[in-house]
């Protein structure tokens, strides 16, 4: 009786196999991201194409013919009600709570003076998320302070290790995983410090950074 649809195009798929099956089907629009504006930013799209004018119009439909949406963020919410103002869909969106329970004492367990430092980066290497800048820093780090390695966990690896050639000099200093989900936070509380770089841009203040909640309930101070 209800689909759960993650995404912009899965609930696009959802309301056609509710308006073919049955309009008793409720469709749920777990809405991840602005999408439109991602592809936009990748360089994929222009942004007064025919293709986004096309997408944008079938995004208000998408809205108007869900029953009901979850977003990432309060931030999140309000984009949507002041794009679409006029479709009145306060009651219509819900935001996703976060339930991570962090215990702020936490923070005082990664106190290591007399060992090497380890800053981790936890993610992908989509462009919002500033990985040349994060290399930078790593690079500005190591100059002023030698005792200190970098980890990086992700599931794009191979991206990262081409990206690690470029900067030579940290080599021997970098160490790149990919884990399973499950095994992260273990990989997390090895570390001193997480890190998030980000633009102020759409894309960034609608979104929730995962990583930074993961960064926090691992007992990570995080340099934002």
């Amino acid at each position: 009786s209800i689909i759960h649809t993650r995404s912009f195009i899965p609930a696009i798929i959802g309301i056609i196999s509710k308006r073919l099956v049955s309009e008793k089907i409720s469709v749920i629009y777990d809405n991840r991201g602005v999408l439109i504006e991602e592809e936009i930013f990748k360089g994929k799209w222009k942004r007064n194409s025919y293709r986004v004018k096309l997408l944008y119009f079938i995004e208000k439909k998408t809205l108007k013919y869900s029953d009901h949406m979850v977003v990432v963020s309060k931030v999140f919410k309000q984009h949507i009600l002041k794009s679409y103002n006029f479709m009145k869909l306060n009651d219509k969106i819900s935001v996703i709570p976060n339930r991570t329970k962090i215990d702020i004492s936490k923070l005082t367990d990664n106190k290591k003076s007399n060992k090497k430092l380890v800053c981790v980066y936890s993610g992908s290497s989509a462009p919002w998320q500033k990985i040349d800048a994060v290399f930078d820093m790593f690079i500005v780090a190591k100059e002023f302070f030698n005792k200190i390695d970098f980890k990086i966990i992700t599931y794009q690896k191979k991206q990262f290790e081409k990206k690690t050639k470029i900067y030579p000099s940290l080599k021997s200093s970098i160490v790149i995983l990919s884990l399973p989900p499950s095994k992260v936070k273990d990989e997390l509380k090895k570390c001193s410090f997480g890190i998030l770089i980000r633009d102020n841009n759409l894309i960034n203040n609608v979104s929730s950074p995962l990583k930074f909640a993961e960064y926090l309930d691992s007992g990570l101070p995080v340099v934002v």
